[in-house]
């Protein structure tokens, strides 16, 4: 239904915006880049849900996701430190390709009404 889908891309959205601010400003939340493995994997559960062209852009996050995850299971290790992970940054590359991802998603949602109900 019409209704679903844009609430499809309304998560789709907040999610990617959500994922772009937490990597470009990662002292907001006190957290780093700790958990930004789990904003990605968001990210990707509702690319899952859209249509469209929104929906082929699960590709770019599979290009690097493991290396994300990789990187914020070492935070993860990094609890019982002094900072308790809030130090935590991601390589400045892959910090730039999830912005970039980030980014993608917002402008390929933002740009897509008419492609709303196109095939997946």
């Amino acid at each position: 239904s019409h209704f679903t889908d844009v609430a499809s891309m309304a998560r789709l959205l907040s999610a990617a915006r959500a994922l772009r601010d937490a990597v470009t400003h990662p002292d907001r939340s006190g957290e780093g880049h700790r958990y930004a493995a789990h904003q990605t994997a968001l990210v990707y559960n509702c690319l899952n849900h859209a249509r469209g062209e929104a929906w082929g852009l699960r590709a770019r996050v599979e290009e690097r996701f493991d290396e994300v995850k990789r990187t914020c299971e070492v935070f993860e290790g990094m609890q019982g430190g002094v900072d308790g992970g809030a130090g935590a940054r991601l390589p400045p590359d892959l910090a730039e390709w999830l912005v970039g991802v980030a980014e993608e998603v917002e402008a390929c949602v933002l740009g897509m009404p008419p492609k709303l109900t196109g095939p997946r």
